[in-house]
């Protein structure tokens, strides 16, 4: 309980926060902090608020998420001063017709709030900037969510809606639109008039990883670590993107969008950027069709990773701004020639597509700093490959791929290599000249011996020689000064060195 006392004269007190504090209800004296602009009441159980609370005319923020509020009184008008209101974890049900008259109001919270209806004058307010709807019960969006020309950011994650608003494309100013997990069958034409659209963004639906938990624990500490998302990345990347995905997504979600949101949107920007944007993991499966990416010369994001498509439309080249694809898990055997008219790209992510074979035009993408292509029937790559002197980062998992290209040495740039699981028994000298490699995992390949100037690559830290047929080590592995990690299980090793060495 917060005694009268504890408030009462604090008239010039500006930002309250009570989360966590094991709070039944709230003092009627509340309503005398005149000057009160933020209120964090977060993880309490505070079913009702008392009538002075609504005197609070002075307040920007309020954080009521996980409160145990089942009703939000019609009163919440009074507060015309609101931009930022949190009610995330709430079994609200419905909504008052009273909140639309928060025309202030920038951010509105209303994730896993059992809301199971918009609504109608929710167009009226004409500040929001940032919706989250994620995991409530919405069947069915207001056409008048289309009056919202400021909002840059909607979240529908998990809801049951089965279509959007034919006039979705008067959301000239969204930015980011997250759809995992919802009903739709298809996207309306209006998609393509969202000319600022850059992040559709979701991440996986499949449960929480033991990186998503930890995320979620610990997410406080996690902003300032400048190698966590290279970290994720390649532990994920070895056996399922996906769980990188719902390690981030979780991470970002976690309390809804409570007072920590702008440490969070931090972590989004930092770890995000290389996975989530234009992600089409619904509960059904989505037809991608030409009006669905005509006219997004914005978009910097796309990913249609787990949506059971067989092709690509050709329109798919008009994203000419686009620097990240995602087509994991699909079924699409070729690429459109216009695929390669994707000159900004720099990551793309082919893992378990169905491919047999990587085109020649592949170096037309000459800006590529990452391409994942693990999971597929390859036998073979082209030479042209060797021609993405931007790549930093090639993943062959599992690609069947018998033979590496004598052309590798020209990759200067790349910093990780994975050639885990392939039929590889022989390497190229030519690997010897990638000075920057940091990272090179032959695990489960096929090879019984290393290049002899192994040692020329003076910047790996991470050698993953597990499950390989190798029976010894050349002496110039003890030139590799900056190694870490060196795995050698499951190897058939007879000497640690090929000949005694002196080093």
């Amino acid at each position: 309980m917060v005694p009268p006392a504890t408030v009462q004269g604090l008239s010039c007190l500006t930002q309250l926060s009570i989360a966590d504090c094991n709070l039944s209800h709230l003092p009627g004296e509340i309503g005398s902090l005149i000057s009160l602009e933020m209120l964090n009441l977060g993880r309490n159980n505070i079913p009702t608020l008392p009538d002075s609370f609504f005197n609070l005319a002075s307040l920007k923020e309020l954080y009521m998420n996980n409160c145990g509020v089942t009703q939000l009184p019609g009163q919440i008008e009074r507060l015309g001063s609101l931009e930022f209101l949190g009610l995330g974890g709430n079994n609200l049900i419905s909504l008052p017709d009273t909140l639309c008259n928060l025309t202030c109001l920038r951010e509105l919270d209303l994730y896993d709030c059992n809301v199971s209806h918009l609504l109608d004058g929710i167009g009226k307010l004409v500040s929001l900037v940032y919706l989250n709807l994620a995991q409530t019960g919405l069947r069915t969006l207001p056409d008048s969510l289309c009056n919202l020309t400021s909002l840059e950011c909607l979240y529908l994650t998990d809801c049951n809606v089965t279509h959007l608003p034919s006039e979705i494309g008067r959301l000239i100013s969204l930015q980011t639109l997250d759809l995992q997990g919802t009903r739709l069958l298809a996207m309306p034409d209006g998609i393509c008039n969202l000319t600022f659209l850059k992040q559709l963004s979701a991440a996986t639906k499949d449960g929480k990883t033991a990186c998503a938990l930890a995320v979620e624990k610990w997410h406080l500490g996690l902003y300032g670590s400048s190698h966590l998302s290279n970290m994720l990345r390649r532990s994920a990347r070895i056996i399922s993107m996906t769980a990188t995905k719902s390690c981030i997504a979780e991470g970002a979600k976690v309390n809804g969008r409570d007072q920590n949101r702008f440490k969070l949107e931090k972590l989004q920007k930092s770890l995000f950027s290389f996975l989530s944007s234009w992600t089409l993991r619904t509960k059904r499966m989505v037809r991608l069709s030409p009006p669905s990416v005509q006219g997004l010369s914005c978009l910097t994001h796309l990913s249609i990773a787990d949506c059971n498509l067989s092709h690509l439309p050709s329109e798919i080249g008009s994203l000419i701004s686009l620097e990240m694809l995602d087509l994991g898990r699909n079924n699409i055997p070729t690429l459109p020639d216009s695929f390669f008219n994707l000159a900004s790209l720099k990551e793309l992510y082919m893992n378990n597509c169905g491919l047999t074979q990587l085109p020649g035009q592949i170096e037309r993408l000459g800006s590529l700093e990452f391409l994942g292509l693990g999971g597929n029937n390859l036998i073979s790559l082209p030479d042209t490959l060797c021609n993405l002197t931007c790549l930093r980062e090639l993943d062959l998992y599992d690609c069947n791929v018998s033979h590496l290209l004598d052309g590798i040495g020209k990759l200067v740039s790349l910093v990780y290599l994975n050639l885990a699981q392939n039929g590889l028994r022989t390497l190229p000298d030519s690997l010897c000249n990638l000075t920057s490699l940091e990272c090179l995992y032959l695990t489960d390949c096929n090879v019984t011996h290393l290049p002899s100037e192994i040692g020329r690559l003076i910047a790996l830290e991470t050698l993953d020689l597990g499950g390989t047929r190798l029976v010894a080590l050349p002496d110039s592995m003890c030139k590799l000064t900056c190694l870490k990690q060196l795995y050698l299980p499951h190897c058939n090793l007879r000497k640690f060195y090929s000949k005694s060495s002196t080093s």
